[in-house]
């Protein structure tokens, strides 16, 4: 027994040499900048510059954190009074109905979709008095809803702009301080 031989499976070969491929294959793609044992952070030069940016990270979450509960407290807001408007044109719709019951006018359901159209061509001809055409309705309306929309929201009425705005800050100081690896 002078010559004992130690078998080893070839699928063991095969995957010592996908894997040493894949290392080769990630080491030229990232032309040898990567480095594995490296851990985030600073170095001691730079202290004060990462409590003045782990400082401005907290600053801009709570400030975030402020502007979503505002704009979250705004929309319930702007829906609830949208919602009172348009309640406020069917009472309106429904109370001409009952004046014109009260009245005499109307004595079944025939009289008051009669009345109901007449209520919508007096509003289409005040539209196409003040607007100019029918079409414009729907602009007419949306106009409205802007008008709602700024007397709600005043000064904040770039909130989302606002939120969106210091999150893309709160993610570039978070690469800069390297606590989430940048995207390529």
């Amino acid at each position: 027994m002078a010559h004992d031989e130690v078998k080893v499976p070839k699928w063991l070969i095969v995957l010592i040499v996908v894997i040493l491929f894949f290392a080769l294959i990630v080491y030229i793609t990232t032309l040898g900048k990567v480095d594995i044992g490296a851990k985030g952070g600073f170095p001691e030069e730079f202290k004060e510059n990462k409590e003045k940016a782990q400082s401005r990270h907290k600053k801009l979450v709570d400030l975030i954190a402020k502007k979503i509960e505002v704009k979250t407290k705004l929309e319930r807001r702007f829906r609830s009074i949208y919602l009172w408007v348009r309640v406020l044109f069917v009472a309106a719709w429904a109370g001409l109905m009952l004046l014109g019951f009260h009245m005499g006018y109307i004595n079944n359901l025939e009289d008051t979709l009669n009345y109901s159209e007449a209520t919508l061509l007096i509003a289409f001809g005040f539209n196409f008095l003040c607007f100019g055409s029918l079409t414009n309705l729907e602009r007419t309306l949306q106009h409205v809803k802007t008008r709602l929309e700024n007397w709600i929201y005043g000064k904040y009425i770039t909130i989302q702009d606002d939120i969106d705005r210091n999150q893309l800050e709160l993610f570039q100081l978070k690469i800069d301080t390297q606590q989430i690896p940048p995207t390529i």
